[in-house]
């Protein structure tokens, strides 16, 4: 992890502990998307080192996270 941007951690642990979530909510209810997407969340935070990168990649897999969270329960 590069930490040239101060705000940097702020996301990667904020996004890693969202996909922590979905990842166990994934594996309980066997939603392969769901934890996939938490599996992502959990990881990217790693290799994507640029603050603006990290938000919206992170902002994209929650959309991702929250529409396979309600497309098992329709």
């Amino acid at each position: 992890m590069d930490f040239s941007h101060p705000w940097s951690l702020l996301p990667a642990v904020i996004f890693g502990m969202v996909g922590m979530v979905f990842f166990l909510q994934g594996k309980k209810n066997v939603n392969l998307p769901l934890l996939g997407i938490g599996i992502v969340m959990c990881v990217f935070p790693y290799i994507i080192t640029g603050f603006a990168i990290q938000c919206l990649l992170g902002v994209l897999c929650l959309v991702g996270g929250f529409k396979a969270m309600r497309s098992e329960l329709a």
